[in-house]
């Protein structure tokens, strides 16, 4: 038997022979423990009850056993009432009884998290900076946890589908979304019919990394500037389009700023992830893309050419490569974040795991390298209490733009 299945055994073992003990002496009664949630997928919630001077009761429709059930129980949502002969009440010892083997249970039930693949839901289509995280965390994670960290593509309606997938799921921490600004901050103010709530529906894990947008263009174009690009869109009104990975995408906010701030009509093409628009690209379909910096690669191989950086710093991996705020766009500044969550309730003691081995494998020299060789910043904060605030800020901040902006989707 597996250590943590072992402890988890002897865990349940103890809760209920303290309980049986409890019941046989009269320190309760009788107790009933009303269980809200559980770690285990095969359990059904409903009502357990320890009767006085009897043997364990329960009433719960579950294939596991007793002492499964009593391991799988999720510490941060117990309640537990107590009843007796009329007007009777629980002792203090009682309840202090309770509560600590309770506790203890569902404690022990958490150290043992993960005792099996968990899934990372990347809501996007394979390839660009999805692929880049979901690999860079499956290979950094499941050795970290022990088990296999699973990336399941789950792509649509700019990350929305997949998220509104995690939403849903059970909240045992074996399945976590790859949460990044265009779907948590984004889609809440371009989606009037959104599946998911990013606050509500979600328990803030961990940030990971962020990562500016490069616009570029096809190496045989004639443009080699922003201000050939700007002067070109002057002279041709709507002649230009821009390709995005899609609608609500951090990109397709990128055209936005750059249409307005240089007072231009360019055409927005949305596609299906970042890859398509990159073919299109050097096919000559259209004539612009706002990219993650996946699309780096095809510029070094001499495919594109790349004008600019979006975020407020040059690229560590471009140094030379000029921001969008040194080429005449002051304030122009877009960054995408990524970042880990999971579906509201997780418990607490698997969402502080999870985060701090996410935040050992962003601390470490040979992960930072790695990260800034594909030019994204690791975070220099993982706290899920710096997400959490992120994330509200960005709201704020995406509806403003979108508003002014006038961006409507259906």
């Amino acid at each position: 038997m597996p250590a943590s299945a072992f402890s988890m055994s002897v865990c349940s073992a103890v809760m209920r022979r303290l309980l049986f003990f409890a019941v046989r002496t009269k320190v309760i009664p009788y107790v009933l423990v009303s269980i809200e949630g559980c770690c285990c997928r095969d359990f059904q919630p409903a009502p357990c009850i320890f009767i006085k001077g009897r043997t364990l009761a329960p009433t719960v429709k579950a294939r596991s056993t007793v002492s499964g059930f009593v391991s799988c129980i999720r510490y941060d949502l117990i309640s537990y009432r107590t009843f007796q002969d009329e007007g009777d009440t629980m002792s203090t010892a009682g309840r202090h009884l309770v509560g600590w083997a309770l506790s203890l249970a569902a404690g022990m039930a958490c150290a043992a998290y993960p005792d099996k693949p968990i899934t990372l839901v990347v809501p996007y289509s394979p390839g660009g900076m999805g692929s880049t995280f979901g690999n860079l965390m499956s290979e950094a994670l499941s050795p970290a946890l022990g088990q296999r960290v699973v990336v399941d593509y789950r792509p649509g309606a700019n990350g929305g589908l997949g998220a509104a997938l995690v939403a849903k799921a059970p909240a045992d921490g074996y399945t976590l979304l790859m949460a990044v600004n265009s779907t948590m901050a984004i889609n809440p103010a371009i989606y009037p019919k959104l599946q998911y709530d990013p606050i509500k529906d979600f328990s803030p894990v961990a940030m990971v990394y962020t990562s500016a947008n490069v616009l570029m263009v096809n190496a045989k174009s004639p443009y080699r500037s922003v201000a050939d690009l700007v002067s070109y869109a002057k002279a041709n009104p709507g002649k230009l389009n821009y390709g995005s990975s899609g609608n609500g995408a951090t990109p397709h906010l990128s055209g936005e700023m750059f249409r307005r701030m240089a007072g231009i009509s360019i055409n927005h093409v949305p596609y299906k992830g970042i890859g398509p628009a990159i073919v299109d690209l050097i096919g000559g379909q259209i004539e612009l893309v706002f990219s993650d910096t996946s699309a780096m690669t095809q510029v070094t191989g001499g495919n594109l050419r790349a004008l600019a950086v979006t975020g407020p710093s040059r690229l560590g991996m471009a140094p030379n490569l000029p921001t969008m705020q040194e080429q005449g766009f002051p304030g122009f500044s877009i960054r995408s974040w990524y970042s880990i969550a999971a579906p509201a309730g997780t418990p607490k003691a698997v969402v502080e795991r999870l985060n701090a081995e996410i935040a050992k494998v962003v601390r470490s020299p040979e992960m930072r390298q790695r990260m800034k060789d594909i030019g994204v910043d690791p975070a220099e904060d993982t706290s899920v209490h710096y997400l959490d605030a992120t994330t509200r800020a960005d709201l704020a901040m995406w509806k403003k733009f979108v508003t002014e902006a006038d961006i409507k989707l259906d």
